[in-house]
C-alpha cells in the first residue's frame, strides 16, 4: 500500500499533517480523519511512557510579517503510545471513509523496537496498513543532539526501522533541516546500504523537515494570531519563548526544508 495515491484525482493535492500539538488529543485526531482536506494523518510524535509536558516551558510563538514564522521549544506528545492506538482503534470503528494513520515515535533502540512491535500487532488485529514515523530529529533537548545528527545513531535506527518494515507497517524517519552536502550523503549512504536486491525498499518514506533548533526570538517579534490560543502563552519581557531558545518554522526555514 503505498503512503499516497500514486494518481490522485484532478485537482486534488495528497495533503496530511506534520506531528504536531494539534495531533495531541482524541478530538484533535478526530477532527484532522474527517477533514475533506487531509488524505492521511500523523499522530503527534509519542513514546512509550509518555513526555511530561510542562505549559510554563513548552511554549511556542508566531513571529515576522503576518506571522508566517514560528518557534516553540516543545518536547513530545504527553499520551503514551499505547493511549494512541486505543484511540486510533475508535476512529477506525466510526462509519468514516478510511485514511492511513501515521503513528510518530521515538526513544532509545530499545524503546523504539517495543513500540514497533505494538505497531506491528495492531495492524496485524486489524488487518489494515499503518505507517510509523521515527523521530529523529527534534533539537529541543539539551545534553545530546538528535540522532538523525549522530552518523551511527542515525545508521542504527534506519537498521531497525528496516528490520521491522513489513507489508502492513510502511516506516520512515523525520528529518531535521539539513544545511550541508555531507549531511545529505550520509542517509542517502544510509538508505543505499539497507537497499535489498529486488522489490521496494523498507524505507517507504522520509518526513522533511522538522524545525531547525537553537532560533532566538525576541519579545518584540511577536506577531499575535487570536486564532491560536496556544501561541498566547506566557512570555518573558524579552525573550518570546522561556528557554528562550526554540526550534523554528514556517518560512524561516522553508528554503532550507526544499532543498
Amino acid at each position: 500500500m503505498p503512503l499516497f495515491p500514486h494518481n490522485p484525482a484532478s485537482g486534488s493535492v495528497p495533503l496530511l499533517n506534520s506531528a504536531c500539538p494539534w495531533a495531541s488529543s482524541l478530538d484533535d485526531l478526530r477532527a484532522l480523519y474527517t477533514s475533506p482536506h487531509t488524505s492521511a494523518i500523523t499522530v503527534r510524535t509519542s513514546t512509550v511512557e509518555g513526555f511530561k509536558e510542562d505549559v510554563s516551558q513548552h511554549q511556542m510563538t508566531f513571529f515576522g510579517p503576518g506571522g508566517q514564522n514560528s518557534a516553540n521549544c516543545y518536547g513530545y506528545s504527553p499520551f503514551t503510545l499505547a493511549t494512541y492506538i486505543s484511540w486510533v482503534r475508535q476512529l477506525l470503528k466510526e462509519d468514516l471513509p478510511r485514511k492511513l494513520v501515521i503513528f510518530s515515535v521515538t526513544g532509545s533502540i530499545e524503546e523504539t523496537t517495543v513500540m514497533l512491535s505494538m505497531l506491528q500487532a495492531f495492524a496485524d488485529e486489524l488487518d489494515i496498513t499503518f505507517g510509523v514515523e521515527f523521530n529523529a530529529s527534534c533539537p529541543n533537548f539539551r545534553g545530546h543532539p538528535p540522532p538523525a545528527y549522530v552518523d551511527s545513531e542515525l545508521m542504527q535506527y534506519f537498521t531497525l526501522l528496516a528490520a521491522k518494515a513489513s507489508p502492513n507497517l510502511k516506516v520512515g524517519m523525520k528529518l531535521p533541516p539539513y544545511t550541508y552536502d555531507a549531511q545529505f550523503d550520509v542517509v542517502l549512504a544510509a538508505l543505499h546500504a539497507l537497499s535489498p536486491a529486488s522489490g521496494e525498499h523498507p524505507i517507504a518514506f522520509l518526513t522533511a523537515t522538522n524545525t531547525l533548533g537553537m532560533g532566538l526570538v525576541f519579545g518584540e517579534q511577536i506577531e499575535p494570531i487570536p486564532s491560536c490560543k496556544e501561541a498566547q502563552g506566557l512570555k518573558s519581557d524579552v525573550f518570546a519563548l522561556p528557554g528562550p531558545y526554540g526550534g523554528l518554522a514556517g518560512a524561516a526555514v522553508h528554503q532550507i526544508s526544499l532543498g
